[in-house]
């Protein structure tokens, strides 16, 4: 069966003021609003022109993130043109200019308003343009740091903006899509045309997405929860028209599905999209995840992709981490309620088998470290697999109706902003009336898996007999914290399942049984540990 792990690999192919109000990150300088113009050409080239309003709590420098590959034309703050200084990988701005622009705000905080101008060839791993036969065919790829690429910005997750505009240029007979609601199409006098497309809700730098080519556009709708007709919309490629209307056939159902699991789609008010890229890849960004033309097949296998994506919607888009280190929050969180899907949709041995073989693989770093190893971390077994499992454990743990709880409250109290892990621990805290801190700390801190074995024997006693079992953990000066299921088979085949805790790196439990059994052993699917044989 397809899933999003036979994908992980190519993720590896990079190189690398609406009325929503979100809380400012700790910094003097946090990034509001931004209107984006960028014109594409054939050539790779791009000529972009955006204005951003910032709110500035302090005297320290404006410095903007944007790659040294791009060029900057000029600058202006408020309606005055600014110098600046051009340090590695940034745009520098220094304050003694800026001030002199800004208006006064509430409680020691100026609002300034700074708009550049710039152009250049941007970077292949951020933001593709292909010439595919005089068509244009272009598309950002909104991974970690990416949109510094393509526009300057504030490139990080913790910078949050109200809302967005996006205006895009292309050329005749190419469709330019982007986040929220379209608000305008119009011809401009050279004879390309102009997109313009509105974000209302909160959103962040990345997820900022631009997909231009020769789409076919087909639309469709989706009923909320909410009690909003949802539009759909999907940008495909004319000569994918038919193999795309297969394989998004199963977006309903998959948007359904997640609204039951945690309320109402976020972004009710604007539509769900998704635009084909050339990329062999896929990425959630807002309101419009992209999804490579290598992937739509036609058959179906690409549906835990887009359950995927969608699942991004509430963690990753709504909800945002202010950190790339907290990236499992968005990564394993979208593919965990993937799984859920799959188990929804095709059963539990299709659940149990995405799980199965998570302890085989080696971790060198925790989950709250992903992004300390790179893209192959970030996008890998660590996010793809030992995340998933370890929130699969933690249902196991409270209880799928207490889970459930918790991936709602999560949700609901973070809508639109940011979250950490200690948020959602509150959440699966107080759904579940148990102190969860231990589960967390050796699930998220610590890499490695525990190592466990088992021995046991049997004694006859005047009640039928018991069952000895000494169960044994590698790591003995700090020991895991382990729920396990222990499998007894009797001589006519009967299985029967025994719930224990390890807390010890050795400890014996004792098991009463009507007869010797043929069989005893650890069952570890759906978990993290590895079994091993006994000394």
């Amino acid at each position: 069966m397809s899933n999003i792990r036979s994908f992980v690999g190519q993720l590896l192919f990079v190189a690398t003021a609406g009325g929503w109000f979100v809380a400012a990150p700790p910094t003097e300088w946090r990034l509001r609003y931004a209107d984006l113009a960028v014109a594409i050409h054939l050539d790779r080239s791009i000529v972009g022109d955006v204005r951003l309003a910032l709110d500035r709590s302090g005297s320290a420098p404006l410095v903007l993130d944007f790659a040294d590959s791009m060029v900057v034309d000029s600058i202006l703050a408020g309606v005055r043109r600014v110098g600046f200084e051009r340090t590695p990988a940034t745009i520098r701005i220094a304050d003694s200019t800026l001030a002199p622009t800004c208006r006064a705000l509430a409680r020691a905080t100026t609002r300034c308003e700074v708009r550049v101008w710039y152009h250049g060839v941007p970077s292949r791993s951020a933001f593709g343009i292909v010439d595919r036969g005089g068509k244009l065919r272009a598309a950002s790829y909104g991974v970690p740091k990416s949109a510094r690429e393509w526009w300057p910005t504030l490139d990080t997750p913790s910078q949050k903006m109200d809302s967005a505009e996006v205006r895009i240029v292309v050329p005749r007979g190419i469709i330019a899509a982007s986040n929220g609601v379209l608000q305008a199409h119009k011809t401009l006098a050279d004879g390309t045309d102009e997109f313009h497309w509105a974000e209302r809700r909160p959103i962040y730098a990345d997820v900022i997405s631009v997909a231009a080519a020769d789409y076919v556009e087909r639309q469709g709708s989706f009923k909320s929860t909410s009690g909003r007709t949802v539009p759909l919309s999907f940008f495909v490629f004319p000569e994918d028209t038919l193999k795309a209307a297969a394989d998004f056939a199963v977006v309903p159902n998959v948007l359904a599905f997640l609204e039951r699991q945690l309320g109402a789609y976020p972004f009710g008010g604007e539509k769900y999209g998704i635009a084909e890229m050339m990329r062999p890849s896929f990425r959630e960004h807002q309101t419009l995840p992209s999804l490579g033309a290598s992937l739509i097949t036609g058959d179906g296998s690409v549906a835990q992709v887009i359950a995927h994506e969608a699942a991004h919607q509430w963690f990753g888009n709504s909800l945002t981490v202010s950190d790339w280190r907290d990236i499992w929050l968005n990564e394993s969180f979208a593919e965990y309620m993937a799984w859920r899907w799959v188990r929804s949709a095709r059963g539990d041995s299709a659940f149990g088998s995405l799980s199965r073989g998570a302890a085989d693989h080696d971790f060198a770093v925790p989950l709250a470290r992903a992004d300390s190893g790179g893209f192959g971390t970030m996008f890998g077994a660590l996010t793809f697999h030992k995340g998933p499992v370890v929130l699969v454990m933690l249902e196991d743990l409270i209880g799928t109706r207490a889970m459930d709880d918790a991936l709602r409250s999560y949700v609901t109290r973070n809508a639109y902003g940011r979250a950490s892990l200690s948020d959602f621990r509150e959440s699966a805290e107080r759904a579940s009336g148990r102190e969860l801190g231990w589960f967390f700390d050796q699930w998220t801190i610590r890499s490695r898996v525990p190592e466990i074995s088992i021995e046991w024997s049997y004694e006859k006693t005047k009640s039928g007999g018991r069952i000895r079992a000494t169960i044994a953990q590698s790591d003995s000066l700090s020991p895991f914290r382990v729920p396990l299921r222990m499998r007894v088979v009797s001589p006519t085949g009967n299985a029967r399942l025994w719930s224990v805790e390890l807390r010890e790196p050795r400890q014996e439990f004792t098991l009463h049984v009507d007869e010797k059994p043929t069989d005893v052993k650890l069952v570890t699917d759906r978990t993290l540990i590895r079994a091993k044989a006994a000394p």
